[in-house]
């Protein structure tokens, strides 16, 4: 399967296949943290994600583990913010 991994960088919007799912998800974080907006892994059935969102169906995050995540961010941001 091919994964497409579109991002804008500048009001440029830019994209680049890739035939393995980690790379795509790689080349998606990196962007991320280069500044990129707007980053979506589409994969060859046309489905769109993050690539956060893709990561997490592939490595099988359970849902027992976005839920302490979620508990422990929630936290931390109440406090800082109080």
């Amino acid at each position: 399967m091919i994964f497409t991994v579109h991002a804008t960088c500048r009001e440029l919007r830019f994209s680049r296949l890739f035939a393995a799912p980690l790379q795509a998800i790689e080349q998606g974080m990196s962007l991320i943290c280069a500044g990129a907006q707007n980053v979506l892994i589409a994969d060859g059935d046309g489905c769109k994600r993050s690539p956060i969102e893709l990561y997490n169906i592939i490595c099988g995050t359970s849902a027992d583990a976005r839920k302490s995540t979620e508990s422990i961010q929630s936290t931390f941001f109440t406090r800082a913010a109080a």
